[in-house]
């Protein structure tokens, strides 16, 4: 909505424009509100980061915004009083809001994702099957699910076994693969599947493979 009535500002001062007046003022207050504005984006990302939140991404991307604001009137200010031209404050207007409308398409794709339980991508899917490999009990892994939900992932995944093993051997086989994936990612809830190795069944996997 910001960026929309940014845009729409900016492309009517492009085609109407006039000239800026209290330029000292501007100076000041946008010089404020950069420094104060920095710090509140820099304490969002790192929370950003932490928790994947989809909610303080949004506010964060409206404090950018906010930044970029300033920024641009800084900037226009400067241009206006070297050159005279008027048109280099919208046209900073109009980038700006395209910058957040695309960003904002981002984010929303990125809820629409997780509202849908969409799979992680890749390579955290190959990842979370070469730390199942490596452990030199586990003699495969199948019908692995993984989703994600703001700051935790999701995943179910079945490990094959020596038949004959003993039910402590195997416990101690998944916790030692669970712990391994949560040091990798840390937010993760692990639901570990044990199957003997050979057993005939219907695979999820399969299953999938023949409706795609």
């Amino acid at each position: 909505g910001s960026s929309i009535l940014l845009g729409y500002e900016a492309i009517s001062r492009l085609f109407h424009p006039h000239a800026l007046q209290n330029e000292v003022v501007g100076y000041g207050s946008m010089l404020l509100a950069i420094v104060l504005t920095i710090v509140l984006v820099l304490f969002q990302y790192v929370v950003v980061k932490r928790t994947r939140s989809v909610a303080i991404g949004a506010d964060h991307l409206h404090y950018m915004g906010d930044l970029g604001v300033n920024i641009a009137v800084i900037v226009s200010l400067a241009l206006y009083r070297v050159t005279g031209i008027t048109w280099f404050d919208p046209l900073f207007g109009i980038a700006i809001a395209g910058a957040l409308s695309a960003t904002a398409v981002r984010i929303a794709l990125r809820s629409i994702d997780m509202l849908m339980d969409k799979e992680l991508g890749e390579a955290d899917r190959a990842g979370i099957k070469a730390i199942v490999q490596r452990h030199p009990k586990a003699l495969g892994v199948h019908d692995m699910r993984t989703r994600y939900d703001s700051d935790h992932i999701f995943v179910e995944l079945h490990i094959e076994m020596e038949p004959g093993i003993t039910l402590a051997a195997a416990h101690e086989i998944t916790d030692a693969i669970t712990t391994d994936i949560m040091k990798a990612y840390p937010h993760a809830d692990v639901l570990v599947h044990m199957d003997p190795e050979g057993l005939e069944e219907e695979r999820l996997d399969a299953q999938i493979a023949r409706k795609r």
